[in-house]
């Protein structure tokens, strides 16, 4: 784990309530979304990068103890779901963001794109603060961005190296 992400754990262990780690943005957009090649570049994204493909299992059976492992697939999956107006939308937006992720398994981060027709849609990104910030965040909308439009990227720098600098 890098510092801040040790820091973050040992916060989160003595929080009362689990999803005061939670973060959640939505973005509400219109027009043609093609869902097959949205799923495409999260799946890629996720893959690409070790942080999306981070677990947090307890060490040795001590719970208290931080420990983080590089899974080979990522456990977050893109969904869309269709909804029957933007108000479902909104009420499923309030509903990730009360939930509480099994961090030992990797449930780290959900990704759901909640559209009520073909032009109107709630793309919303959950996650505990264990695997995204805020730049994490922006840079993943940009990589995003890049495969959706059938840009070829270099090979991504990984969090475990990061971590251990």
């Amino acid at each position: 784990m890098s510092l801040n992400q040790e820091h973050s754990w040992k916060l989160q262990r003595q929080a009362h309530n689990p999803t005061t780690f939670n973060s959640t943005l939505g973005m509400y957009m219109k027009g043609y979304i093609d869902l097959d090649r949205l799923s495409k570049a999260f799946r890629i994204s996720f893959q690409r990068h070790e942080v999306f493909r981070t677990c947090f299992p307890s060490t040795g059976g001590d719970p208290s103890r931080p420990n983080q492992e590089v899974m080979n697939a990522p456990w977050a999956r893109f969904k869309a779901i269709r909804v029957a107006d933007r108000t479902a939308a909104e009420k499923s937006f309030r509903e990730l963001d009360s939930q509480i992720y099994n961090l030992a398994i990797g449930d780290t981060m959900k990704i759901v794109d909640f559209y009520w027709s073909p032009n109107d849609h709630l793309l919303i990104i959950a996650y505990n603060q264990l695997v995204c910030d805020g730049w994490t965040y922006e840079q993943l909308f940009v990589e995003i961005t890049k495969l959706y439009n059938g840009v070829e990227l270099p090979p991504p720098p990984q969090y475990a190296e990061f971590a251990a600098r």
